[in-house]
């Protein structure tokens, strides 16, 4: 039986400034961002499952009272979620994403003050993208991932993708699980940070949205996000549309 990674196809993004990881101008710091305890994981991914459930009885229409609520329920488990490469990371992220995209299409957000705003919600979405900005590899080449590996030297017979069980020396078999361990941790991360920068845009889009339905200013919503040339370059590029 052999041996085989679920593999993600290379991902080739054209623009390297999508890869840079830079924190908003809002009050949100790294401090913050890198404020969450192991032990709150569970408990905060629970959370978000449940705010994420809540959000179905509203069919995207979400009252002032309940974004302020989602908004500072979220904000609370933020810092404690794990966005870190592995299996659960790619749905974690989409269910975060979907709540700050709500959050995003509230008539209370599209009501308050881009530029210079303090407003809750905006803070909330302002954290969230810090939150996926200190989880973005700027270095990550998203290498090409081996379908099935090959044994290391010294395996009788070896063939690539051959099964681990099929290895008798207990230091080779190791080594080769060792292999295949280093291809399977690579895979899940260029899934993760195809996702974060797949998620940052669109909640990116989804914000300068706002400005193509005239609830803000195409000048504010510059203004707010002046320091961080990769959110400007995305603005730009989806109100061209």
């Amino acid at each position: 039986m052999k041996t085989t990674l679920n593999t993600q196809p290379k991902t080739k993004l054209l623009i390297a400034s999508m890869l840079a990881a830079v924190l908003l101008c809002s009050s949100v710091t790294v401090e913050q961002v890198n404020a969450a305890s192991p032990s709150n994981e569970g408990t905060s991914n629970a959370q978000l499952e449940a705010l994420g459930s809540s959000l179905l009885k509203f069919n995207g229409k979400i009252d002032n009272a309940t974004a302020d609520t989602i908004s500072a329920e979220l904000s609370k488990i933020l810092p404690s979620l794990d966005f870190s490469p592995t299996k659960d990371a790619t749905s974690r992220i989409s269910l975060a994403s979907k709540i700050i995209e709500n959050l995003v299409k509230s008539e209370k957000f599209q009501k308050s003050t881009v530029a210079n705003s303090t407003e809750p919600l905006l803070l909330t979405v302002d954290q969230f993208l810090a939150k996926v900005d200190a989880n973005i590899d700027k270095s990550w080449d998203f290498p090409l991932i081996k379908a099935n590996v090959m044994p290391p030297l010294g395996v009788p017979l070896a063939t690539s993708g051959m099964s681990p069980d099929a290895i008798a020396d207990p230091k080779l078999r190791q080594e080769y699980l060792d292999k295949i361990a280093a291809e399977k941790a690579k895979n899940l991360k260029n899934i993760q940070q195809t996702k974060l920068i797949e998620t940052r845009d669109q909640v990116l889009r989804v914000m300068a949205s706002n400005v193509k339905s005239g609830h803000w200013t195409k000048e504010d919503l510059l203004k707010r996000y002046s320091q961080n040339p990769e959110y400007i370059a995305v603005f730009k590029d989806f109100l061209k549309q």
